[in-house]
Order: structure tokens, then sequence, then C-alpha cells
């Protein structure tokens, strides 16, 4: 790594502010002194970490090697770091001590729940940390970021305050103390030079890899896992085995907000609840004797335990009082639903007076409340339900799929599957959550138009790992439906209700110079080019955002992608920084801000918006998708993959990656076939073109992100 591209994680050596602890005011120069005091205690427990080779990046840069920061647990060279640095598999690691005696360490075994890994030097003299109580720590008191990057002989400095306790899941103590990314994996000390904990990048929801959580850096928000427990971590690390969160395998149902009834409503087939005798329906009680009156507490017990470890869980099961103990697993049997072909539409509505302003209709999406897409088996009916009675779902039936291959013509209006009704999507989904590859189902629907009922028997099968190339006849019967709806819609806005030409009933597939450019300015945080097609449309439209067009000319971009813009209902969104420069972490802000104005309002659908990137946006794309809640669905990688450690740290129902192209060397096709494994096992549909053609393979796939 060079200079210039680590200057701006390092901080000075004090940021001092002149605010209260918990106990007492303390004058600025009283607070100097024992910050200093503190970091002297502390110094030589502190190490320097150079990490040399492996997959290696920052900010979507390979480097060579990387600087970091551990943490002396024992005179015997034990050492605790941050798994943030050491992601790669690295070539070597060196340590140096405060003396700048430098030596190799070995990695013994990382916890990749709480991101720690117990590395043992070979030789050298260590002074162990002295670590603080748990119980002494307190909201308020002052917290001290140490780390070693320039010299081995003193530390980088940061000052703050413990601002939460039992953050992410119970895992995490929280400081406003400026953390840098190489500060993880340094200690956080109190005022005594007690080692309160160690510094890791944890994402505030709790989910993603190694790394997410950096995209925090500079916020006032930072996360250190206490002390204690990273003792008892590195205590079981010492065997040698990795240690990895626990599941559960079972889906709760959601509660009011003021219901305390915390119910199962699925439980994973021959997953650890199934095997230890919990059954839908189970009203769960306790878990290892805390109440379970929300259903954040029976996550929390599950998120900060190790696959291995048992729960005590309490139940109601109608009149009876039972109790399991529930051994978490490592991984879930992976799952294989059954795939049909169907496609549903997001329809545009009649617009409301007062509608959802764009700030809280981001909001929502921010918060995972109502607007935020739903995957088919848990999807609720709001998101499709209409004013009209029905007695039908109107489908889409896919080219080539397996409802296609049953006779079925390329739009129905699905009544019955297996004798049970489906007015409304809602029950559709219900009906097929418990549905499997290979199953054979039994549907009764009708043509669009017609009175008559038919049947058919539809042997559903695994979700093809290519993209299917959408026939021009489906994107015909698309258009058909739009023209349909969009007449709905100005009838309901009180325009004449003339029925529609005959050429407006059969449109071209595209129309390709009748093309929308709008240009968002969201103030210091950057703008927005956005093509969409200008023809009037009544399927909502879907949002393809490109990371990585700071390369390319809009006149290149619109070449591209103009031939798609209203045959798949498409937007294509470029979001641009002030620097006009590729994009970073520290341009999500602008990516989401761009969301909110393109969505709002139901102005877009929110289960076909996607990212789109080359290698280098990889990091970026992920953290936009995980980093924090967000409606992106849907990941396409332009030379370029996810690693499997943070593949596999994530839940994927619901999502996809697209991998377009084939890597040429050895390494690099091993590395994706490890993506592609571990993208599957977290529920994620792995998609790769059929061909050449990226921009209509990606077009046709942000489509397919409906289809079940």
């Amino acid at each position: 790594m060079t200079l210039s591209l680590t200057q701006r994680f390092v901080f000075p050596v004090f940021s001092l502010l002149a605010v209260a602890s918990t106990s007492s005011f303390i004058q600025a120069d009283e607070l100097g002194q024992a910050v200093r005091a503190a970091v002297q205690s502390a110094d030589a427990s502190v190490v320097r970490l150079r990490v040399i080779g492996g997959e290696q990046s920052v900010d979507g840069d390979k480097v060579s090697s990387l600087v970091t920061t551990g943490v002396v647990i024992s005179d015997a060279g034990e050492i605790l770091t941050s798994e943030f640095a050491l992601q790669g598999k690295p070539e070597a690691i060196l340590a140096e001590d405060i003396a700048g005696k430098r030596t190799n360490v070995e990695v013994v075994a990382t916890d990749h729940l709480r991101r720690l890994v117990l590395l043992k030097a070979k030789e050298g003299k260590w002074t162990p940390v002295r670590p603080a109580s748990s119980q002494s720590i307190r909201i308020g008191q002052w917290s001290i970021a140490l780390g070693r990057f320039y010299a081995a002989e003193s530390s980088n400095v940061s000052v703050g305050i413990v601002s939460a306790l039992h953050r992410i899941h119970g895992l995490a103590i929280q400081s406003d103390a400026k953390i840098s990314p190489v500060n993880y994996g340094g200690p956080l000390i109190d005022l005594q030079g007690q080692v309160m904990g160690i510094l890791v990048p944890l994402s505030p929801r709790g989910q993603g890899s190694s790394s997410s959580g950096v995209e925090w850096y500079d916020s006032g928000i930072g996360f250190a896992i206490p002390m204690e427990d990273a003792l008892r971590s590195a205590e079981r690390l010492k065997a040698g085995r990795d240690l990895k969160a626990g599941k559960l395998g079972v889906k709760l149902a959601a509660a009011g907000v003021f219901s305390s009834r915390i119910r199962i409503e699925r439980v994973i087939q021959k997953g650890p609840a199934e095997t230890a005798g919990l059954k839908k329906d189970d009203v769960l009680v306790s878990v290892n004797n805390r109440m379970i009156e929300r259903m954040s507490i029976l996550e929390e017990a599950v998120a900060s335990s190790y696959a291995g470890d048992s729960l005590q869980i309490s139940i109601k099961r109608g009149n009876e009082d039972l109790s399991f103990a529930v051994t978490l697993a490592e991984e879930l049997p992976v799952a294989n639903p059954g795939y049909l072909g169907f496609l549903t539409t997001r329809i545009a509505r009649k617009k409301q007076e007062g509608g959802m302003p764009d700030a809280a209709a981001l909001a929502k999406l921010l918060q995972n409340l109502p607007l935020e897409p739903k995957p088919p088996a848990e999807q609720k009916p709001d998101e499709e339900k209409t004013d009209e009675k029905s007695d039908a779902v109107p489908l889409l039936v896919i080219n080539d799929s397996s409802a296609a291959k049953s006779g079925l013509p390329p739009r129905v209006e699905l009544m019955k599957i297996n004798g049970t009704a489906t007015p409304d999507t809602g029950e559709l989904f219900t009906a097929l959550a418990d549905f499997q590859a290979g199953d054979k189902l039994a549907i009764e629907y009708r043509i669009p138009g017609q009175p008559d009922l038919k049947s058919a028997e539809i042997t559903t099968e695994a979700r093809p790992e290519n993209v299917t190339r959408l026939s021009a006849e489906l994107l015909k019967e698309m258009s058909v439906m739009s023209q349909e709806n969009l007449a709905k819609v100005k009838a309901e806005d009180g325009a004449p209700k003339d029925a529609p030409s005959d050429d407006a009933k059969t449109p071209e597939v595209s129309s390709p110079d009748q093309v929308e450019r709008r240009e968002l300015s969201f103030d210091e945080r950057g703008r927005a080019i956005v093509f969409g097609s200008s023809n009037p449309s009544g399927i909502l439209p879907g949002i393809v955002i490109l990371l990585s067009a700071d390369q390319e000319s809009e006149d290149q971009i619109l070449t591209r992608w103009k031939p798609f813009l209203d045959s798949h209902k498409l937007m294509v969104a470029i979001p641009v920084n002030p620097e006009k420069s590729r994009l970073t972490p520290d341009d999500i802000p602008l990516v989401m801000t761009m969301i909110q104005s393109l969505a709002g309002r139901s102005k877009a659908d929110l289960r076909r918006i996607v990212v789109v990137g080359n290698r280098e946006q990889s990091q970026l794309a992920w953290q936009l998708v995980f980093g924090g809640p967000s409606p992106i669905r849907g990941i396409a990688l332009n030379n370029g993959w996810i690693s499997a450690a943070e593949a596999g740290g994530v839940d994927g129902a619901d999502k996809s990656v697209l991998l377009l192209d084939q890597p040429e060397t050895n390494q690099a096709q091993a590395l994706m076939a490890q993506c592609q494994e571990a993208l599957r096992k977290s529920g994620f549909w792995t998609a790769r073109p059929v061909d050449s053609e990226t921009e209509r393979t990606i077009a046709d796939w942000s489509i397919l992100l409906r289809s079940f």
C-alpha cells in the first residue's frame, strides 16, 4: 500500500473534547495528561502488523501489503487482531513489538462471528494487555482508540466516549472515537490504560463480512468486541479451529407493535430447530431463561452464539409448555425452492393525493418497512394489493420455463394451485411457500379475455443458472399489459375512457428513439444522470445503477442501453460524485439518495433495483446491499466476484449476483467457483450470461428477479 492511499485513514495524535465523563468534569489539560498516561501504560501491548500478499484490496485497488494493528494477550506471543486485513489469505504476516523488532507470526484460527483472528509469534518478548472488567465499562466514560501505523514505537490515538453497550446483537461496545481502518485490531482503552475491547468493523445492522462496517469510518460510530469476550474467544481459537456464527433455522411471524406473542412462522427442513422438535406455530416463551418479549431477544441470542453452542428454548404449543435444547449449526440445509417460470409485474397506480414524500419513502426503504421488497415465500399481499375485486392473479409466463413447457401461453390469470384459490399475490405466494424443485403442481387458469377455465400440471425445476433470454413474444405481452394498465390509470384519473387503438395494443418490442434524459442534483453529495423511456407506461420501471460509468461518455452509455429502456421497462441511473471520479464507499449516501429520488412516491419497481460494477466496485456494491438496510436486490459484476467469506456471512434469500465474465487465470477461476458455491449456500440466485450481450443480459435478469 502506498502512503497516499492510506494517509486519509490516519488521525492526529489527539482529538480531545472538553466534555463530561460519567463521574466528573475533566479539564482539557488534565484529560491530555490522563490520556498520555493511559496510552503509555498500554503501548507495550500494541503491535504493528504487516500483512504481505494475498487478495488484499482497499477501495477496489489491489495492494501487495497492508499495515494493521494487533493486541498481545500473552507473554507467549499470542496476538489478537481484526479479521479485516487478513481476509485475502496473505502469504506472510510480520509483527513488530514496541522496540521495533520484527518477527513472523502465523494464523492460529479465526472467529468469524466476532471478526477476530488469533495469531502466534514465533519468537520475541511480549507484554500482554491488562483487560478491563466488563462491569467497569459505563456509557459516557472516556474511551481511547489506539492503532499502529507509521512507527512501531508509538500509537495513533483518537479520544471519545463510550456511546453505547451491547450493540450489534449484544456483541460490541460502541464508541464515538474516530476509528481508522488501520486501527482495526487495536485496543479501545480506558483512562487507566486497561483494554475495554478490540476494535473491529461491524455493520450497525449486524450482517455482512469482515469488511462490513468500514463505511462507518469517520462517522462517530465505531465498535469494539469486549475484551472479556475476546479472551474467551481466544481460548477456543487456541485449538486451531475456526469459530463460525450459529444458525437456528426458523422464521418468525411478524408481531404487532405492542404484541409480545412471538410465533414461529416457518421451520427450515432438517435444520437445528426442526431436529430439536420445534414446529410451525409454536409460541416462543424464553431462550436461556430470558423471556422473549420481542423478536430481537431471540435474534440476539442466536446472533451472539457460535455453531455448536446450545440454546435452551421454551415454547407454548397449544396448552402445552415445552422446552428444547437446540444445537446451532454452522450452515442450514440448502433450500432448492421450486421454480415455475411465472412473472408478476408492478402496476403503476393512480397517484394518491398527498402521496408519500421522497424522504419518507427512503426512510421506509432504509428501515425495512412495507416498501421493502419481500421474497415470494414471505411476500405480503400489500405489495400488489388493489381496490379491484378479483379471483385470479395476472401473470406472464417465462419462455423455456416449466410453465411454458406445460403448454401455458405467455400470459395467464392464475386461479388455483392444488385446489387452493389464489385471488391475490399474497395467497399465491403462501400456496407456493413449501414447494421444492421436482414437486408437481396442478393449476387452474384462464387466458385473459376468455371465460373458459383451463388446467395444467407443472413439475417445478431449480431456477436456471443461466439468465433466460426473454423472447420477443413475452416482451410484447408485457408491453400490451403496460398499455392496458395505463388506460386503467388514466380512467381512474378521470381521463377519457377511449379504448386504446390497435397499435397501442400491439406495440413494438422497443422504441429506440424515445428516450428521456434527466439530471438530478443532490448538493454536496453529487448528482445523477438518468435515462428512461419517454413512452408512458402502466408498469413501473426497474432501476439499473451503473457504478463504473466514470470512464465512459453519456453517448456511449446511451448507445448500449437505449434499445432496452422501453422494452424492459428500465431506468438507467449514473451516480456522479463531486470529483467526477470513481465511486467509493464514501459515495454510498449519494447512491441511496438517488434511489430515494427515483423510487419515492411509487415511481419505480422496488423489486427491480440492481447495481452494476466491475471488480473495483465489488466491495462498494456489496456494501450498498449489505452494509445497512437496502432495497437493492441484485449485483451484476464485470470481471469480478464476491469473496466466499463475504458471501457466507449473509442471508441471500430474494437476492441475486450476476457474474458476467469468465476469469482467465486458474487462481481467478478457483476464486470464482468458491464465490458461486458460497453464494448458493447462502440462498442467492447466482446467475450467468448465455452470451456476450451484456446490456441485454442485465435487462433480462432485472425482469427475472420478479419471477418465481
